[in-house]
């Protein structure tokens, strides 16, 4: 579509949404190795090395499938976090001993 308009255009949005997607990349992947290293370390670049391995095979897994994955384990996730929840407030609520 943005050929149409003008080649130059073309060019451009392709660098804006590497970009952007690049952007993206490096916004979640900062947090997540500051959690667990410190930011210059060599455990840091190991783990920078593994993380983006790693994203890079995923990458090439299809779309659809690596949603319908993500889903179905968050949502046992959460199935599970619920009933862990509601068995800990039936506890409370009868028992003298209030649990934390």
């Amino acid at each position: 579509m943005a050929t149409d308009i003008h080649p130059l255009i073309d060019i451009l949005m392709s660098v804006v949404m590497f970009a952007v997607i690049f952007n993206s990349c490096i916004g979640m992947l900062y947090p997540f190795l500051n959690r667990f290293t410190t930011p210059g370390s060599k455990s840091y670049i190991l783990l920078l090395t593994i993380s983006l391995g790693l994203a890079y095979i995923l990458s090439f897994v299809g779309f659809v499938d690596l949603v319908n994955f993500v889903f179905k384990v968050v949502g046992y996730l959460g199935l599970f976090i619920t009933f862990a929840l509601l068995i800990r407030w039936i506890q409370n609520k009868f028992t003298k001993k209030k649990l934390i």
